[in-house]
């Protein structure tokens, strides 16, 4: 009888085999390659490596509108810190809309005001506070 922990190794595998199948990363490959590189790597947890293949993908000149997009968007998400500054300044460098720019700008603040600065979550105030006794 096949598990659910069964069916999830079994889907890991699968997204491994896919990431493996891909020649490894050049600097000089289309934007689109590294986008799926990041799609998939983002798949199996690896955020990190997702982080670094969309970078290069807002790096790459010929990158679409939507790539520039989807790529800030997960560096400011899940990437660092400086990662996410420098996808937002690249986005206003390469003159992406306003429609587009200001709610990353606007989740790029709120996700580090709640981090916190070194990105440790702020601890929220307690609801309330027990009596003196």
């Amino acid at each position: 009888m096949e598990t659910a922990r069964d069916r999830l190794q079994a889907l890991f595998a699968e997204q491994r085999a896919a990431r493996d199948a891909l020649p490894p990363a050049q600097q000089d490959e289309p934007a689109s390659l590294r986008a799926e590189r990041a799609a998939l790597d983002d798949e199996l947890g690896r955020v990190r490596d997702a982080a670094s293949h969309w970078q290069a993908v807002l790096e790459r000149a010929d990158a679409t509108a939507e790539q520039l997009r989807r790529g800030a968007g997960y560096l400011v998400l899940k990437g660092t810190r400086p990662q996410a500054e420098e996808a937002l300044s690249l986005l206003a460098r390469r003159g992406t809309g306003a429609a587009e720019f200001e709610p990353l700008r606007t989740l790029h603040a709120e996700r580090w005001r709640a981090l916190g600065p070194g990105g440790i979550p702020t601890p929220s105030p307690a609801p309330w506070t027990a009596p003196a006794r």
